[in-house]
């Protein structure tokens, strides 16, 4: 997103993933996720690539 004043330029959004046996598959349901939600900074959130196993 573009940043102004008024709006942060991060945003985020949850979805559900579901493991298939052999690799994370989206959850195809309409549920699954939830809205956009915009956020100023990335404090409590972590890499994909630092979540443990």
């Amino acid at each position: 997103m573009p940043e102004t004043e008024e709006r942060p330029e991060l945003s985020y959004t949850r979805i559900k993933l579901i493991w298939d046996g052999e690799k994370w598959q989206l959850d195809p349901t309409p549920q699954a996720g939830s809205p956009n939600q915009q956020i100023g900074n990335l404090d409590g959130f972590v890499d994909w690539d630092r979540i443990p196993e």
